[in-house]
């Protein structure tokens, strides 16, 4: 069963809390990603589980595809072609936003995530670049391309 499937109240709620989130005085939403940043982690910390972390999602993206191809037998297909589906929808405000498609005084989604781990997640993000660049030496065996 996909993740999504919500009735019409529980999808009803859903808009509710997306539309209050826009009213928001910014000075609000402000404290509160200040708030949500101060996780009190050390950066080398964050740094190191930027860099560990981004092997094991690219494995996790490589079985998904083997999955979504029929490798690991219909079951597993179909389970992941319904997460596909799912995350496919999820992200159509980010694609609406990419093309140009957002209207009607919409928050551009795509450009505060981008402000928000440029302000607050630097050693997490300089963790993944580090941990990308890693798995990209690794998965062609060594071989430095520039």
């Amino acid at each position: 069963m996909s993740a999504l499937n919500l009735n019409a109240s529980e999808k009803q709620d859903i808009q509710h809390f997306v539309e209050s989130i826009h009213k928001v005085e910014q000075a609000d939403k402000d404290r509160f990603l200040s708030n949500f940043a101060g996780s009190g982690e050390a950066a080398w910390r964050r740094f190191i589980k930027g860099g560990y972390n981004h092997p094991i999602t690219w494995w996790i993206g490589i079985f998904q595809l083997q999955m979504q191809m029929g490798m690991w037998g219909h079951g597993h297909k179909g389970a992941a072609s319904i997460r596909a589906n799912d995350l496919w929808k999820i992200t159509q405000p980010l694609r609406d936003e990419i093309t140009g498609k957002v209207t009607g005084g919409k928050t551009p989604i795509l450009s505060d995530i981008v402000r928000y781990n440029c302000k607050y997640r630097k050693a997490d993000i300089a963790g993944r670049l580090l941990g990308g660049k890693f798995t990209n030496y690794a998965s062609t065996g060594g071989e430095v391309r520039q």
